[in-house]
């Protein structure tokens, strides 16, 4: 389990008022150690951590409610405290050298992954997402000539990310547009609103999003993909049997080993290539034209508002009112005339796509064997199935029967034969019928005589008096 042992509380550093700076070191360690920041050369003290501890706060320029706290008012008595709450919550390992006899710090695996988010929501750092594609054809072209089996993990590994980048785009695009309404709404932000879309478009568009539409395009290298993977379901027997056991020898998880692997990741990159050509590419596409109407939208509004040539709507109906009544009319037939024009032109077919609904594989079920039974077997099962039918009994038929037993007067069950298997069930369930007439739910009663007898079926069993119930 996740939250056990020393990750009992791995989230409390980042529960308090100072998550915020927290994160910010996280951050800033997990530079020092695995980016190009990182010294690989020497291990980092616990000196060496809390200064940079201290060096990330003191440049945040971080503000808390309370600055007379002395905690906060001291960034290394911050970082002191922010090394101590990492430290005892499993974010930060603690590392033992043998040969110098002293002790290093760094981020616990656990905590390296999740320290890695807040690295990479720095909008400013260089990202090369839009490969993803020429990335998944190159792994498999090495994959079907070499037949390395980690090439074609490469391949499934990158058509993974195709998906994801595409889902980011659509994300950020929708981030992007309502932050350029905020912008609007605030008059205090809207002179930067034009540029900060036009900034977008100079260094998002232009080396990412236009990229991943032409060059890295889904549609371009579709059908190059789709080729290499009917190559390989064409290479030699031997071939494929060899690129199999390769794969099994590494004892990957998530495949059945009722299926061949290697044809589940080559399903696997046929599927998400086909889901981003056409579910995200259109997606992102919409999403892209959205963004930018909005943004034109709003800057064609700006640039009205700054240069003052746009008359509000109450000036133009007050000017419209002044105006005698058949000029008025000949006024607002030609805006009628111009509103009203119709235009007729041609769908484009290459616009207008069926979304092939997702389909599941089926299962596949091995029939068993038919079981042989012996005679012996089928006789016993017989029985059984004859003992189950025999004693069972449901309540309609104990009303009907006791209807037939009691008739027109009373019956004591002193003299009931047990002839056959019904004529045991009703004597077994006398009580319950007893039961049921004392909460006035029967057309009978039942009435103890305070008398026992014995026979051959019961070793002993209360006598009782049956008759109709008077209305």
């Amino acid at each position: 389990m996740f939250f056990s042992g020393s990750r009992a509380h791995f989230f409390r550093p980042l529960n308090g008022k100072y998550r915020e700076v927290v994160s910010a070191c996280l951050a800033s360690l997990y530079r020092r150690q695995f980016t190009s920041l990182a010294d690989y050369g020497q291990s980092l003290s616990r000196q060496q951590v809390i200064d940079t501890f201290a060096d990330t706060i003191a440049r945040s320029g971080a503000q808390f409610e309370d600055e007379t706290e002395l905690l906060a008012s001291d960034p290394r008595k911050l970082g002191l405290w922010v090394f101590n709450q990492l430290r005892e919550n499993a974010w930060l390992d603690e590392r033992a050298d043998a040969v110098s006899m002293t002790a290093s710090y760094g981020l616990s695996v656990v905590g390296r992954n999740f320290a890695q988010a807040f690295v990479a929501d720095n909008p400013l750092q260089v990202r090369t997402h839009h490969r993803n594609t020429r990335n998944t054809r190159n792994a498999l072209k090495a994959f079907v000539v070499g037949h390395d089996v980690h090439d074609l993990l490469d391949a499934c590994e990158y058509s993974e990310r195709i998906i994801a980048d595409f889902s980011d785009i659509i994300v950020e695009l929708e981030q992007r547009r309502n932050q350029l309404v905020d912008q609007v709404k605030n008059e205090a932000e809207a002179d930067v609103a034009a540029d900060s879309f036009f900034d977008f478009l100079e260094r998002r568009f232009e080396p990412d999003l236009a990229v991943r539409l032409s060059a890295d395009s889904v549609e371009r290298y579709r059908d190059e993909i789709l080729q290499l993977l009917k190559r390989f379901r064409d290479a030699k027997k031997a071939t494929r049997l060899q690129v199999e056991r390769d794969l099994r020898a590494l004892k990957l998880e998530g495949f059945s080993d009722h299926e061949i692997w290697y044809e589940q990741l080559l399903r696997m990159i046929e599927q998400r290539l086909r889901n981003a050509c056409d579910v995200m590419l259109p997606a992102v596409r919409d999403a892209l034209t959205s963004f930018t109407q909005r943004a034109d939208a709003i800057i064609r509004q700006l640039t009205s508002l700054s240069s003052g040539s746009v008359q509000s709507s109450s000036d133009t109906l007050a000017q419209l009112g002044r105006v005698p009544a058949a000029q008025r009319d000949t006024i607002l037939s030609n805006i009628a005339n111009q509103m009203g024009t119709v235009e007729i032109g041609f769908v484009d077919p290459s616009q207008v796509k069926l979304l092939k609904r997702r389909t599941t594989d089926a299962l596949v079920q091995a029939a068993e064997a038919k079981l042989e039974v012996s005679d012996e077997g089928q006789r016993l099962i017989r029985i059984s199935a004859l003992l189950d039918k025999a004693f069972a009994m449901s309540h309609q038929e104990f009303v009907e029967e006791l209807h037939q037993l009691v008739g027109p007067d009373s019956i004591s069950t002193e003299n009931w034969k047990i002839a056959k298997p019904l004529d045991f069930m009703m004597l077994a369930n006398i009580v319950a019928a007893g039961a049921a007439s004392g909460a006035g739910d029967s057309s009978f009663e039942v009435l103890a005589t305070g008398e026992s007898e014995q026979d051959e079926f019961f070793e002993s069993r209360d006598k009782f008096t049956i008759r109709r119930r008077v209305s």
